[in-house]
């Protein structure tokens, strides 16, 4: 389902002619410059800019020189442009660096109990790590009177996903 949708959201963007191209260029430009696309991770935060600042910006480049169409053509491929770079930066994220076979076999230990103690030592900061961000976020920081609400909302989500990865590093650590 997730590969359909990509494919139809893609599917938007067409062939743009030279001063298509030329605006979209300026575009990316103009837009790796702007500190709000730079907040732009995720799928969602690519569409809340490019409705409001991505979307006047090309106005601004583009001026008259363009119909309404052709600027509709370079929105959507701004738009694709800056998804296939919200994708890329998550598949890196989620893929680990791969050691190769020589720097592997200058590594490679046996899994003894010192190695077991360093490991359960590790699991056992992790776990105290976030014990402290969840006690820092229900004790220590406070919000300002008009964010009340909103901080209290992120605070309990914060110590909720907090307790969830407590709970699986303590799994972990029974494993070990």
């Amino acid at each position: 389902m997730k590969n359909l949708k990509r494919h139809i959201n893609e599917a938007k963007t067409v062939k743009l002619n030279r001063p298509e191209k030329h605006i979209f260029d300026l575009s990316m430009k103009a837009i790796a410059r702007s500190s709000e696309a730079v907040k732009a991770r995720t799928s969602r935060g690519v569409e809340k800019y490019m409705d409001y600042e991505g979307m006047d910006l090309i106005d601004d480049i583009t001026g008259v020189s363009l119909n309404d169409r052709e600027k509709n053509n370079v929105y959507n491929a701004v738009r694709d442009e800056l998804m296939k770079k919200v994708r890329e930066s998550n598949e890196s994220v989620n893929e680990r660096a791969k050691a190769s076979d020589a720097t592997r076999a200058k590594l490679l230990k046996p899994y003894d109990s010192s190695a077991k103690r360093a490991t359960k030592v590790k699991v056992k900061n992790a776990i105290s790590d976030l014990d402290h961000i969840a006690w820092q976020f229900e004790n220590q920081f406070d919000a300002g009177d008009g964010n009340r609400g909103k901080h209290l909302l992120m605070q309990k989500k914060i110590t909720q996903r907090t307790d969830r990865i407590m709970k699986e590093l303590k799994a972990l650590q029974d494993l070990l």
